[in-house]
């Protein structure tokens, strides 16, 4: 009896996941099919026919993964009203998402597979942390937003810089494994002083 669209579609999320929590746990060259499938189901025929075999799924994996650790985002509503409101809950729940433990482990994976997949970090960069760029992007590209903005910088140069401040030097410290994860009140000022430069020091040269 044929298997149902619906019963492959779990199944392929099934290895998926399975394949996740294989890859950063051990790493691609240290994991195996076989130990995905034993957590999976399914057979290696099944990781063959959806993902043309192990370097497919660690692919699929990190698209995958990534995905889950944006998730707030990609339901998230942002105001047209108040700006620096809407740009405050943007960035907490980005830095929130990009400081989780998943999330620092994610990027060491891609670091140290890197070498391995050349275009492992554009996938990764692509699937993540562009992703949040590309939406702050098009919330501040909305005319009533943009008027909030006292320069010609390029709502996505402005989303960038956004996303860098408040994240780059905390995102290194917790790769590196120096100092603890930024409490929340640490967050909020973090946050609160990168929306001070956007929104009110770029009028300096006015």
């Amino acid at each position: 009896m044929p298997i149902s669209e619906e019963r492959k579609e779990r199944l392929r999320d099934s290895i998926v996941n399975a394949g996740i929590e294989e890859f950063m746990s051990r790493g691609y060259a240290a994991s195996s099919v076989d130990a995905i499938i034993r957590k999976a189901g399914g057979s290696k025929t099944n990781v063959y026919t959806h993902f043309g075999g192990k370097k497919g799924l660690f692919i699929a994996s990190i698209k995958v993964l990534c995905g889950q650790i944006l998730l707030p985002l990609r339901t998230i509503i942002l105001p047209e009203g108040d700006v620096g409101q809407a740009l405050f809950h943007f960035g907490s729940i980005f830095l929130q998402a990009i400081l989780s433990d998943t999330a620092i482990q994610l990027v060491r994976l891609i670091i140290a597979e890197t070498p391995r997949f050349p275009d492992l970090a554009g996938i990764f960069l692509d699937s993540g942390p562009n992703y949040a760029q590309r939406e702050l992007t098009k919330y501040i590209e909305r005319e009533p937003v943009r008027r909030s903005f006292k320069t010609d910088l390029k709502p996505e140069l402005i989303a960038t810089q956004f996303l860098n401040m408040i994240s780059r030097d905390q995102q290194m410290r917790l790769l590196l494994g120096v100092g603890d994860p930024p409490t929340s009140k640490e967050k909020n000022e973090i946050i609160r002083s990168a929306l001070a430069l956007l929104l009110g020091a770029v009028s300096c040269g006015d």
